[in-house]
């Protein structure tokens, strides 16, 4: 039986559902034609658009191990001045940033948010 975004975020600690709360938010003034759903454990927020969770990939809030992270499936597309992503274990194109009390700041997260919006789409051999 698959939850819903709300009920994942219910779930959350509550110092890490207020930062992905924020989050969420940012992503949607961004992208407000985006849309959600949770799948492999995660909040996928996607263009459906272009595609569903992958094709059409915003990033993902992950909650692993205590840590809250936002992943970006196509993050290796994406620009990256201040190299604030790391790239994830056994995943290709996959790449990620911790989000802790203090980092990374809001601007920040605009800026990937909108690299991810601007990258261009999953190619068909990855």
């Amino acid at each position: 039986m698959s939850i819903t975004p709300d009920e994942f975020m219910a779930d959350l600690p509550k110092p890490l559902r207020v930062r992905a709360a924020r989050i969420r938010r940012l992503v949607f003034e961004l992208a407000p034609g985006s849309t959600e759903r949770v799948t492999w454990d995660a909040i996928s927020i996607f263009d459906p658009s272009k595609g569903g969770p992958i094709k059409g990939s915003i990033c993902q809030i992950v909650h692993r191990n205590e840590v809250l992270r936002l992943d970006f499936p196509l993050g290796a597309l994406m620009d990256d001045p201040d190299e604030l992503l790391s790239s994830t274990p056994g995943r290709k194109g996959k790449k990620h940033i911790e989000i802790g009390a203090r980092s990374p700041s809001i601007a920040q997260l605009t800026t990937l948010i909108r690299a991810s919006l601007d990258a261009p789409g999953k190619p068909k051999r990855w």
